[in-house]
């Protein structure tokens, strides 16, 4: 009777995080990270200018969501943006220092040990707390040049 209720009591569970190469919760971090980055660059810049962007030296994993972020974020601080660097007031150079996540975890109690018995099958770890912290870190700079 014993063994009966056991077979019918127990479970499985399976995690499925994600398909893609980066998770959605590293995405987001990402993106949000750039928008700040992006959105603290236009504010150094004039409101009124017409500028070009030079996207030359701007490389990163992200570099295109990047760009459209910058560009978005001058057209909405006043920045006139041009297709045409003979026609900008101003040549703006951005520069991405860094797309990426940071993650820590914290775990007071035991971590789940490994089962040498039956491999896959995962023994639970004894948690008395446990905290995971991941945030989305993105550095970037730009150089305006007055155009002659």
């Amino acid at each position: 009777m014993l063994a009966a209720a056991t077979i019918f009591v127990s479970g499985c569970t399976t995690v499925r995080g994600t398909s893609p190469a980066r998770a959605a919760q590293e995405m987001l971090l990402i993106t949000a990270a750039a928008d700040r980055a992006a959105e603290a660059l236009a504010a150094q810049v004039s409101p009124n200018l017409t500028a070009w962007i030079d996207a030359s030296g701007f490389s990163a994993q992200d570099a295109q969501y990047g760009l459209a972020t910058i560009q978005d974020a001058l057209l909405r601080h006043g920045v006139r943006l041009v297709s045409d660097r003979a026609k900008a007031d101003a040549v703006i150079l951005p520069r991405a220092g860094t797309l990426a996540t940071d993650a820590r975890s914290t775990l007071f109690g035991i971590p789940a040990p490994p089962n040498p018995f039956m491999p896959g099958i995962g023994i639970p770890a004894l948690v008395l707390y446990s905290q995971s912290v991941v945030k989305g870190t993105a550095s970037s700079r730009f150089l305006q040049l007055a155009q002659e």
